[in-house]
């Protein structure tokens, strides 16, 4: 039995409660200060990839909760507009939610648009030609002036709805 003042971890030794605290409460503010952005919580609640294969297996999508921007970031650099030619980032857990943004291309080619709502990409000046992206499966069609080329601009577009969930705003990303 531990004196009072003292604690004994299980049986070992005994420490001045002091000294445990000396050792535990910089650890743990360490732990804080690291860890804390993780806690804080993004609007987007999952984000889903999908998957295709060249060899005709079933698609598949992998979901992940509360996704760390580096996830994201990630999947979107994977994209390869055939076997990972979506990635899609929702605020609510409902799938159908018609609010998802959704990422989809790959391969130097991308569209970003709100699944079943009025935002899209559209690039100034761009064309009026349908374009194709999406090899796999039935694809995903738009117009030229919806493809953004490069990746670092489609990182910042969605990086602003990661940050706040909302497409108000994402035409003034530049």
């Amino acid at each position: 039995m531990a004196r009072k003042g003292w604690f004994s971890a299980g049986g070992l030794r005994l420490f001045k409660v002091r000294e445990v605290a000396d050792i535990l409460v910089p650890a743990i503010e360490c732990l804080v200060v690291k860890y804390a952005p993780l806690l804080m919580s993004a609007p987007i609640h999952h984000m889903t990839v999908i998957r295709y294969f060249r060899d005709g297996r079933p698609w598949e999508c992998d979901k992940i909760l509360a996704p760390a921007w580096s996830d994201v970031e990630g999947a979107i650099r994977r994209m390869d507009n055939y076997c990972f030619p979506i990635v899609e980032l929702n605020t609510t857990e409902n799938d159908e939610s018609p609010d998802l943004f959704c990422i989809c291309g790959g391969d130097q080619r991308w569209a970003l648009f709100q699944i079943m709502g009025d935002w899209q990409y559209e690039e100034l000046g761009g064309g009026e030609g349908e374009v194709q992206l999406w090899e796999s499966d039935q694809g995903y069609y738009c117009r030229e002036k919806n493809i953004l080329t490069d990746v670092e601009k489609v990182l910042r577009i969605t990086k602003a709805f990661y940050d706040t969930g909302s497409y108000d705003g994402l035409d003034a990303v530049s």
